[in-house]
């Protein structure tokens, strides 16, 4: 007996040793995705975004990888990593992979060029954490790459919260996937969502306690001023959450599948181009800022301004004459925000994420159903208190949280300074690098 466990022990090392280490534990076998995503990894081209003696190169690597068989059935992969030599990176990192809002690209909210005067390892997320060992991985949405002006919009009938999930999955699996092959460690990785990435995070989050044990893709969940995936029962957000999903819905049943985000896009390339030109989206006759028809805006001030009064950025503005002050971020980085904004997104992503926190049988969705199974660490990061509900709900044991504008005061953080600010890095992403750390 003792010589034939001995000879089934030897067994199973031979297999082990001759198995490829990703079928072993890397979070899913290979499949068609992981194949396509490696090839497109290798030709995928690497810009060096900071060569320092002492800190290292940082490089950035962006590919597509399909993911069905439409057009736009396809995620936009990025990495931000440190390399000791072209293709080789550093050290054993952490990794982490970043989620954009809606309407959002990856690059234009976690990785904007810096401004002058602005410390070069402070100018972005992304870049901030690879200097300091973590593997930094993002996705954008397919639904970004529709392309402006579209009039067909069918194929977005059934695109909402749910696909989008599925596609964080794949591509956690594929930068897990990557990692190994890098030689970067076979396990889960960090997950942070900002704004509406803040829901896909428990959407996936729901999603991976279903899967086997060592194919789980997550290992923390950071959400950023993110979309509430639920609120409490009987309140006044549940009641209009209800509201919307119904009006949402109704919509949806009429053939309205998207929602034209094309008006940020257009004010913000407005900006970029023409920045001293008369704004046409001020003044009385649009309608725009009637709060003072009389004045009218620099296309550069209009989009400040639309930022302050929608406390996307810290700010004030004044009418007398027209002029607008932002508190914490440079006016550009949002106009270069504003201008790569996509056109379009689909209109059944507000519905299910209304449906999810209505809470109602009357409008079901599946994408929060094991939310109260979720058990990896959370850490909550917004400007209001009543967001981290969305934590209670899980089964998490380890929650930390970071309330930094509890009032919505115009005069401290926006939505955006949480990633555009120039302070930002010691405010917030200090924070972010501490509870990495503190989770190894």
């Amino acid at each position: 007996m003792r010589l034939l466990f001995r000879c089934v022990i030897v067994a199973c090392v031979c297999v082990l040793a001759v198995t490829p280490a990703w079928a072993q534990n890397s979070g899913g076998l290979p499949g068609k995705e992981h194949v396509q995503a490696g090839e497109a990894y290798k030709q995928a081209e690497r810009v060096v975004l900071l060569d320092d003696e002492v800190r290292g190169e940082v490089v950035h690597y962006q590919f597509d990888v399909p993911v069905g068989p439409g057009p736009f059935d396809v995620i936009r992969m990025h990495r931000v990593v440190k390399e000791v030599s072209p293709g080789r990176p550093a050290k054993k990192m952490e990794g982490i992979l970043l989620l954009p809002g809606i309407p959002q690209m990856f690059e234009a909210i976690f990785l904007q060029a810096r401004l002058s005067g602005h410390p070069v390892g402070q100018s972005s997320v992304a870049l901030y954490l690879a200097l300091n060992d973590i593997d930094v991985w993002g996705m954008d949405y397919g639904h970004s790459f529709v392309p402006y002006p579209s009039t067909e919009f069918g194929f977005f009938g059934n695109w909402g919260v749910e696909r989008d999930a599925a596609d964080v999955q794949t591509a956690l699996s594929i930068a897990r996937w990557l990692r190994v092959t890098s030689k970067q460690g076979n396990g889960p990785i960090h997950l942070l969502g900002f704004s509406y990435g803040g829901l896909l995070v428990y959407a996936a989050a729901s999603a991976d306690t279903q899967r086997p044990g060592n194919l789980r893709n997550i290992k923390g969940l950071i959400p950023v001023d993110g979309t509430p995936v639920k609120v409490p029962p009987g309140g006044t957000d549940q009641l209009n959450s209800c509201n919307t999903a119904k009006a949402t819905l109704a919509s949806l049943d009429a053939g309205v599948y998207h929602v034209d985000s094309s008006a940020s896009r257009l004010r913000g390339l407005a900006a970029l181009n023409y920045p001293n030109d008369l704004s046409p989206i001020s003044g009385a006759a649009s309608g725009t800022f009637p709060a003072f028809p009389a004045y009218t805006f620099t296309n550069f001030q209009a989009s400040q301004v639309n930022s302050v009064r929608n406390k996307t950025l810290g700010g004030t503005y004044t009418v007398s004459p027209p002029s607008v002050t932002l508190f914490f971020a440079e006016a550009l980085r949002i106009v270069r925000l504003q201008s790569v904004t996509p056109a379009y997104y689909p209109n059944r992503i507000g519905y299910e994420g209304a449906a999810s926190r209505c809470d109602s049988d009357v409008f079901p969705v599946a994408f929060d159903d094991h939310a109260g199974e979720i058990e990896a660490p959370i850490f909550y990061i917004a400007r209001q208190e009543s967001n981290f509900y969305s934590t209670t709900v899980t089964s998490s044991s380890d929650v930390s949280k970071l309330v930094v504008n509890p009032t919505l005061d115009p005069s401290l953080y926006g939505h955006a300074d949480f990633f555009l600010a120039n302070n930002a890095a010691t405010e917030i992403w200090q924070h972010i690098l501490h509870w990495i750390e503190t989770h190894r």
